[in-house]
Formats: C-alpha cells, sequence, structure tokens
C-alpha cells in the first residue's frame, strides 16, 4: 500500500480499547475506527505498538498470550514503520522539539515516515500537528 495522507496510524490505547475486556463507549468507538479503517485499508501501526499491545494486553488485562498473539499477527500488514536508526535520530530530535516523551516521539516519527496524516490517540493533544500528521482523540465529541 502506497503512502498517503488518508493514512490513519492507531495509537497502543485505541487497540487495548477495541480488545480490552472494558465495555463501554470507548470500546465501542474503538472498534468501530478499527473496523473502519480496515475496510478502508488506511489503518497503520509500528512493531512499538504492537510490542506495547501485547504487554498490557498479557500483563494488565491478563489476555491469554495465544489471543494476544493472534492479534498482533493480524495487525502485520498495518506495519508500515520499523525502527531503523534513522528513525531513532528523527525521533530523538521530534522529542527534543516537541517536548514529548521518547515513546511517543518514535511512535510518532513512525507514523510520519510511513506517511499517515493522522494519529489516532488519548494520550496527545487532540488537533496537535507534527509537520503533515495531526493528532485525533477518537473519544472528543464534535470531531
Amino acid at each position: 500500500m502506497s503512502a498517503s495522507a488518508d493514512r490513519v496510524f492507531v495509537d497502543t490505547n485505541i487497540l487495548i480499547y477495541a480488545f480490552g475486556d472494558e465495555e463501554g463507549a470507548k470500546q465501542k468507538t474503538a472498534k468501530r475506527v478499527i473496523a473502519d479503517l480496515w475496510t478502508q485499508g488506511l489503518g497503520m501501526v509500528s512493531p512499538q505498538v504492537l510490542a506495547e499491545f501485547y504487554h498490557v494486553a498479557t500483563r494488565k488485562q491478563k489476555m491469554p498470550k495465544a489471543i494476544a498473539r493472534k492479534i498482533i499477527a493480524a495487525y502485520r500488514p498495518w506495519c508500515s514503520a520499523h525502527t531503523s536508526p534513522e528513525l531513532l535520530v528523527s525521533a530523538s530530535l521530534l522529542e527534543e522539539k516537541h517536548k514529548l516523551s521518547w515513546w511517543d516521539s518514535m511512535l510518532i516519527e513512525a507514523a510520519l515516515q510511513g506517511g499517515a496524516g493522522t494519529f489516532l490517540s488519548e494520550d496527545l493533544q487532540h488537533g496537535q500537528k507534527f509537520g503533515q500528521l495531526t493528532v485525533r482523540n477518537p473519544f472528543v465529541d464534535g470531531d
């Protein structure tokens, strides 16, 4: 799939809500957003997102490891950016410039290098921009 500003990078927290054991409005929204991205062929993640998902799902939510592995395998086609020295250097500059956490900087840089136009996350400021990338919190009303 070619890079496009229509591509949407999905942060770990959105996957956790979608596959988590706490039913509610956030889970419903996360499931809908992810289903739409599958249908449209626009979803993106990085290996870091999948690693974080596995850790949280199996440790905090007590998801069976076999199920978490199946979910990770299912999202393999969404992985568009891989950690490289270039990504790490760019992420370190982003971290310094925007006063972000190291882990968020690596995710944002992976999204930028993958050509995403939207970064779905609950953890960053809704509407914040990083070049062509705009952070969107799918749980904010009136979006």
